[in-house]
């Protein structure tokens, strides 16, 4: 009898380890899902604006510190309310998610972030790269648009999109916030010549 006593305590001691364990690792993996939220865009799977923020903070510091090349890309699709309004909100938030594929595409380097700063906008952050070079990239993914209808389940659509380049080769005094607001500035002109086109900031 004691035989049996003991072999049932540690059968139950086992299980209640087991489930110990898989408590641990329900909760490890909801802790991990909350992470990624947190920092991901839902609809896109691109980084979120707030991660993206933390990420050109630390990469302007860590450009200015080893005197690298740092450059950033804002770009917007023009006449994206005409796509919600005359498609639907489901279309438009498709068309979303197929750019955002497109800009996975295209922008390959295994150090540029690609993020959705909200609505229509997004962003690629381009450690190592010239403000010339990332306007060759650029004007490489604006070609792609035109060239490349967006596939969606109503069928093609073609977009265009207006693009601002910002990255001085070397940053000295500026932080992410000033490489944001160039970088805006110059999607901003590129939409008050025309759209469809990429401008550099002081180019």
């Amino acid at each position: 009898m004691y035989l049996v006593y003991v072999v049932s305590i540690l059968f139950r001691s086992h299980r209640e380890y087991e489930h110990r364990l898989d408590m641990d690792e329900a909760l490890r993996r909801q802790r991990d899902l909350y992470e990624q939220l947190s920092r991901t865009d839902p609809l896109t799977g691109l980084a979120n604006r707030r991660h993206f923020a933390g990420v050109l903070e630390r990469r302007s510091a860590e450009a200015q510190r080893d005197r690298t090349p740092l450059t950033l890309l804002v770009l917007d699709i023009d006449h994206f309310k005409r796509i919600n309004d005359e498609q639907g909100h489901e279309a438009g938030d498709a068309c979303l998610a197929r750019f955002a594929e497109r800009m996975r595409e295209l922008f390959v380097s295994a150090d540029a972030h690609l993020a959705r700063l909200g609505g229509e906008e997004f962003a690629v952050l381009l450690p190592g790269v010239s403000a010339g070079e990332a306007a060759g990239i650029a004007e490489a993914f604006r070609r792609s648009l035109a060239e490349r209808p967006l596939q969606l389940r109503e069928g093609p659509i073609s977009v265009s999109v207006s693009i601002g380049v910002a990255g001085p080769d070397v940053l000295s005094a500026s932080d992410g916030a000033d490489l944001y607001r160039a970088a805006d500035r110059a999607m901003y002109r590129a939409k008050s010549e025309g759209r469809d086109r990429v401008r550099v900031d002081g180019a």
